[in-house]
């Protein structure tokens, strides 16, 4: 969701929301109106002040996620949002098993095989993230 459609749906003023985060009205405008983006981290500020609702991708480019029509209007895109907290690899396999569950689910195939897909994707899932702590953990 974008921030703009996050304040009005929430009935809160920019300039509220801004100081509620701790920045000037006028750049949480320039975001809500989709003509600037925000650094790093006052993106990380809007998601945890929206409760992940406007991720930091979409607070950091708004302009990603509309499209103007040939006199200047604003229609915004709508497109499926890849999960937050997953590195893009994991992403990938996420809409690859999606595909293939698509797939298993055709009336020849059973639901069990579609189960042992879910099942090995949760495997790599789980393998990932254990080498993802392993090396933040050797990082540090």
């Amino acid at each position: 969701m974008l921030l703009g459609d996050w304040l009005e749906r929430n009935k809160m003023s920019r300039s509220a929301f801004a100081n509620a985060i701790g920045t000037s009205g006028s750049t949480i405008s320039t975001i809500a109106l989709y003509t600037a983006g925000a650094g790093k981290e006052l993106s990380l500020r809007i998601e945890e002040a929206t409760r992940g609702e406007v991720s930091r991708t979409e607070a950091m480019y708004p302009y990603d996620y509309i499209e103007k029509d040939k006199h200047g209007n604003i229609q915004k895109r709508t497109f499926p949002r890849p999960p937050k907290v997953l590195p893009i690899d994991c992403r990938q396999k996420i809409i690859d098993a999606k595909g293939t569950a698509r797939a298993l689910g055709q009336k020849s195939h059973k639901i069990s095989e579609m189960a042992e897909a879910i099942q090995k994707l949760q495997i790599e899932l789980d393998s990932m993230k254990r080498e993802r702590q392993a090396a933040q953990t050797t990082k540090e």
